[in-house]
């Protein structure tokens, strides 16, 4: 993570993406809103050609789902990218111990680690249907900012919700040795 990421996450409170990672992030979303953005592009061209674009209560219809289904899944996968936080009096190398802990306990791995954060990597469980999930932890003074998400390079199930099991794992270690 470079340090402009991290003062995104920490102004912003949600994980900063690359831009292929937002395509792949996104990308979800891009299969609903297509055919709304394609149908708008078609009005718009017929103003200019005076070309007829068949506007009846059915393609309206259909249209207008799409357009809802987007939007819905735009705010889920917006959602999936903000991070859940946790006040801590504990100082940083007790809770990176802590971390490495929980990790080995888990056998996740830590694949980035810097100053003030880390990421931390989870595998396939075919027993709770995860495909794996990304982990990122960011640590700010008093302030420990916590997101897990589906990996981004698996391609996941449309409705696979960040892992909020990894997250309290998390929150009840600190919490007991705060």
């Amino acid at each position: 993570m470079t340090t402009e990421e991290i003062k995104y996450s920490l102004t912003n409170n949600h994980l900063k993406l690359s831009l292929i990672d937002k395509l792949n992030h996104y990308g979800k979303t891009l299969i609903f809103l297509i055919l709304p953005i394609i149908y708008v592009f078609l009005k718009v061209k017929s103003f200019f050609t005076h070309e007829r674009v068949n506007s009846d209560n059915k393609t309206l219809i259909f249209v207008g789902v799409f357009t809802i289904l987007g939007i819905i899944f735009l705010i889920i996968q917006k959602r999936q990218l903000k991070f859940k936080s946790i006040r801590t009096r504990l100082p940083e190398n007790e809770l990176i111990a802590l971390i490495k802990k929980v990790c080995d306990e888990k056998e996740w791995t830590i694949y980035d680690f810097g100053k003030n954060y880390l990421k931390i990597k989870t595998f396939s469980d075919l027993l709770t249907g995860s495909f794996g999930e990304d982990i990122t932890i960011i640590l700010d003074k008093n302030l420990v900012l916590i997101n897990s998400k589906c990996k981004l390079s698996k391609r996941n199930y449309l409705f696979s919700n960040p892992n909020t099991q990894n997250i309290n794992v998390f929150f009840e270690r600190i919490k007991a040795n705060s």
